[in-house]
């Protein structure tokens, strides 16, 4: 149904077989009866379960692998599907920020709902916009918020998430690959 897209069968596999794995937990969690003693009765399940979880993980663990070496990002694109979002995918941070310098949360959503709506009929920016805005402005300025403040912690946490992931992959890549093969 979407021939644009380069893996979608694989990634239907990974997030179908996530859950396969995640429906692991509760028979394992079943087996902790009593923490102070054991018996024999736990060792059915636990020989089942704990190689299925080991076993889709490390293929689930590879799937994603392959898929985020092919992964490309058209950078162009995305700038300009950001600019014709007019700014309003920031609305939770603007909310969140005006809500911090003491506008009560549901006066902050109730007008920010409003003017992103006019922001949307009538074009601009909706940083702009708020800024602008007699009601919302004042708080806006106390918050300090900018796009650029935003889009510097985003990038901040990107940047973290990604030399943490790649940290880490490359760790098990190197151990994985001077194993043996399964």
């Amino acid at each position: 149904a979407m021939p644009h897209k380069r893996n979608p069968v694989t990634c239907e596999k990974i997030s179908g077989l996530a859950r396969v794995v995640r429906s692991l937990v509760a028979p394992a969690l079943e087996d902790v009866v009593s923490w102070e003693e054991r018996d024999i009765s736990h060792s059915s399940t636990e020989r089942f379960v704990i190689p299925q979880a080991f076993i889709l993980t490390d293929y689930l663990v590879r799937e994603v692998n392959r898929v985020l070496v092919g992964l490309e990002i058209d950078g162009t694109r995305v700038g300009e599907n950001l600019e014709r979002s007019l700014g309003t995918t920031i609305s939770e941070y603007i909310v969140t920020a005006l809500t911090r310098a003491g506008l009560p949360r549901p006066v902050a959503h109730q007008r920010l709902r409003a003017l992103i709506n006019r922001t949307i009929t009538e074009g601009g920016d909706l940083m702009q916009v708020v800024l602008n805005d007699p009601e919302l402005g004042p708080y806006a300025r106390r918050a300090g918020m900018s796009t650029e403040a935003y889009l510097d912690g985003v990038r901040e946490v990107s940047r973290l998430i990604v030399d943490t992931t790649t940290g880490a992959a490359s760790g098990s890549t190197s151990a994985g690959e001077s194993g043996t093969d399964s």
